[in-house]
């Protein structure tokens, strides 16, 4: 809430507290910010957006576009027909063989340089791995895999980067 506080603060050009709103005189526009006061309630006529990065290096505590996670799904695969159960930007799954599938990505990413950080649900086996394969803007392809040859498995995963 302090870091929405400060941003509001810093769209109204300083005035006010960290812990304090200003109040204004009935229906002020504050410039472009898109906020105004009808002396009761502070409203948005647009979302407040988070800043880019900007540079190499991000400010220390930062929230940024960049991030946040823009896609993950939890996918039960283990009777070999793969269901996903949950999901944020995930709009289908094409099964392309024992564990070999294809995740198509609702809202699409700006290039193929996003990180991926997918997982195999179940126990512990040092023999399973899976595998980040194809990458594209629109998609995401995993190919899981048991001592070497091809298996189903549960499994998860995380998608981040710009959009």
């Amino acid at each position: 809430m302090r870091r929405l506080l400060l941003a509001i603060q810093n769209q109204l050009g300083g005035r006010g507290t960290a812990n304090t709103l200003p109040r204004f005189t009935a229906a002020t526009k504050v410039g472009d910010s898109g906020l105004s006061d009808d002396g009761t309630t502070l409203t948005s006529t647009r979302p407040l957006l988070l800043p880019a990065i900007g540079g190499s290096t991000p400010a220390q505590h930062q929230g940024y576009r960049e991030s946040f996670i823009k896609a993950w799904a939890h996918v039960e695969a283990a009777d070999g027909s793969p269901e996903v159960m949950n999901h944020l930007n995930i709009s289908g799954v094409a099964d392309n063989g024992v564990g070999d599938y294809t995740y198509t990505i609702d809202r699409d990413f700006a290039d193929a340089l996003y990180a991926m950080a997918p997982c195999i649900i179940g126990t512990p086996n040092n023999d399973r791995n899976i595998l980040c394969h194809t990458p594209a803007v629109g998609s995401i392809r995993f190919i899981i895999n048991q001592g070497g040859t091809p298996a189903d498995y549960d499994h998860a995963f995380i998608l981040a980067g710009d959009q």
